[in-house]
């Protein structure tokens, strides 16, 4: 971006093929109070400079512009890219250590001899206390 600060404001513009200071050519005349009409293309980006950490808005022809939010957008859409696969990759990493931390809570019930109708024996339980907690009943402990 600070290209288009040093660059030379007297430049070629291929729309009108005629010489462009700032946003206005020659062919674009001026008013009686020399009041110069600005080109269409002639547009500003805010900027932030890294020295001063400020906000500027610098202006420059859209075609000139182009070819750096361009590579600004590719730069910004690969970053929103490694982030999604960063988050996949921490989903898929939870999932598995799920998976086996349920591996052993199975193989760990069935060496206790704990049966699947314990298991709803303790569901059954536990729903009754969630009951009895939500209509205002006090935590005593388990039942």
């Amino acid at each position: 971006m600070q290209d288009h600060k040093q660059r030379p404001k007297d430049v070629f513009c291929p729309l009108m093929k005629e010489r462009c200071i700032d946003g206005w050519t020659p062919s674009m005349g001026e008013d009686d109070n020399h009041v110069r009409p600005t080109c269409v293309r002639w547009r500003g980006v805010y900027t932030k400079d890294m020295r001063t950490m400020k906000e500027e808005v610098v202006m420059d022809c859209a075609d000139a512009w182009l070819p750096d939010l361009i590579q600004q957008t590719a730069q910004e859409v690969f970053q929103g890219a490694v982030a999604t696969e960063q988050a996949r990759n921490h989903i898929a990493g939870q999932a598995t250590s799920f998976r086996r931390m349920s591996d052993a809570f199975v193989a760990l019930s069935r060496k206790s001899g704990v049966t699947a109708d314990d298991v709803k024996q303790i569901q059954a339980e536990h729903a009754a206390e969630v009951k009895r907690l939500e209509q205002g009943g006090k935590n005593d402990g388990p039942t």
